[in-house]
């Protein structure tokens, strides 16, 4: 189980690094511009395939200042367990997610914009999320 869903974390990273670092170099207006960019929705669907026998679905969304990351597990998990462990993989890499809202800022143009990584079991209940301010 551990090994699992850390793994889904450092996958995760690995997708949001992606998107981000193929998107930079152009500001877009506002969170739902850059979500729809015809280069950004490519880099979704590729990394939704990849996910695809992972047991982890994708889906990107914005709501105001927010770029929400939803991943949802296929099987339901304890979560309590996998709440300790996505927690304990997130704090092992803070530092590149904050880099990645950071990276968000510089792409968009939004007051304090913030990203958003949530995990889900199958019947919509949060196992854990955390939200990363631009610096």
């Amino acid at each position: 189980m551990r090994k699992t869903a850390y793994g889904f974390l450092i996958l995760v990273f690995v997708i949001l690094s992606a998107l981000i670092t193929g998107c930079t170099g152009h500001q877009y207006d506002t969170l739902e511009d850059f979500l729809a960019g015809e280069e950004m929705q490519s880099l979704i669907e590729e990394d939704k395939s990849a996910l695809a026998d992972s047991g982890l679905s994708l889906e990107v969304t914005s709501r105001e200042n927010q770029l929400i990351y939803t991943y949802t597990y296929s099987q339901m998990l304890e979560v309590e367990t996998a709440k300790d462990i996505l927690k304990e993989g997130m704090e092992a890499e803070w530092d590149a997610f904050q880099k990645f809202a950071d990276d968000v800022k510089k792409s968009v143009k939004v007051e304090n914009p913030v990203v958003v990584v949530r995990y889900l079991n199958p019947d919509g209940t949060e196992i854990y999320s955390e939200t990363f301010s631009a610096e």
